[in-house]
């Protein structure tokens, strides 16, 4: 880690051309309770003139910061699914399916498009089943053809994107992938740190890397029945970043378990896409809206909750 510091010390005094643009230049998590976890996106681009860049993606506190793959992340939520509808399949059958196929064939399960687009599932084992396995089939930040396990006897995922320290990446020309940051308080404290992300030429030596300073405020838990936030203790926070051109990140607060809808429409009033749907404890939560599959314009992030109606607008540039 020693060693890591030193280079990020020293390599800014370097006159470098740029290869890569990190946006936003700086995060700052604001106020996130003990022992819950605060996540914004932090994405970077290949703005030089190299056809393939490679990096890595370190955080240097990572007690309180981490780093994760969405793609990553989406694919081991979608393996805990196959989980529990391999679960309920057996305790109707009383045997094991022969496939996530079967699961889905059977309506046990339902997996969303994109994510089935993009990586392979396959059951390993059978009566009982001892692994779920997940393949990436596209580009990821690293390439393809990755690897995500999920041992069912330790409950235990390993494998790509499966390390909260560390995320490598590989952009080609004018190619960008974003990556969630985390900030786990663990006190009632002011937090700071820095992000470092890397750039290796094709011989992998160092040839550019940024600073990313982080920022957080670990507080105290929102209670049950606390109101504090808005006139009945409900509140939707405004999009960050806002214009955003490839994720955005939605806050909003609950001062009781209560179920919580979050959708987002276009300025037509049409329903583009509905990212939280369901009960949600007390506290504070983030949600991740992607823009990388609809058009740039204007939209209209709106949360319904315990009577509670609120509408942000976000806008979409590319």
């Amino acid at each position: 880690m020693l060693r890591k510091v030193l280079i990020l010390l020293v390599l800014p005094s370097m006159a470098f051309t740029q290869i890569i643009e990190v946006s936003p230049e700086d995060l700052d998590f604001g106020d996130v309770a003990i022992d819950e976890v605060g996540k914004l996106a932090l994405t970077v681009r290949n703005v030089g003139d190299r056809e393939l860049v490679h990096g890595t993606i370190i955080p240097f506190d990572t007690d309180h910061f981490g780093i994760l793959i969405p793609e990553a992340s989406a694919a081991s939520e979608t393996i805990g699914a196959i989980y529990n509808a391999v679960k309920m399949y057996r305790q109707d059958l009383g045997e094991d399916p022969s496939s996530v196929e079967e699961l889905l064939d059977l309506h046990y399960l339902e997996i969303d498009e994109e994510i089935q687009r993009q990586w392979n599932f396959t059951l390993i084992g059978s009566n009982p089943i001892t692994q779920i396995e997940a393949v990436s089939t596209f580009d990821m930040p690293g390439g393809r053809g990755h690897q995500i396990i999920f041992d069912v006897e330790t409950g235990r995922f390993s494998g790509y994107g499966m390390s909260d320290d560390e995320a490598p990446f590989e952009l080609d020309e004018e190619e960008a992938h974003t990556f969630l940051i985390k900030f786990m308080p663990d006190e009632v404290r002011n937090f700071e740190g820095i992000m470092g992300v890397f750039v290796y030429d094709a011989d992998y030596n160092l040839v550019e890397t940024v600073e990313v300073p982080l920022r957080g405020n670990g507080v105290l838990a929102v209670q049950a029945g606390q109101v504090d936030l808005d006139l009945n203790g409900f509140y939707l926070s405004a999009a960050y970043p806002n214009p955003f051109n490839t994720v955005t990140n939605i806050s909003y607060a609950l001062p009781i378990q209560s179920s919580v809808s979050v959708r987002v429409y276009d300025a037509r009033g049409c329903l583009v896409e509905t990212f939280v749907n369901g009960e949600k404890p007390a506290g504070y939560h983030t949600a991740i809206w992607s823009g990388r599959n609809i058009s740039a314009g204007v939209y209209f992030v709106r949360m319904e909750a315990g009577g509670f109606n609120s509408v942000r607008k976000v806008i979409l540039v590319k």
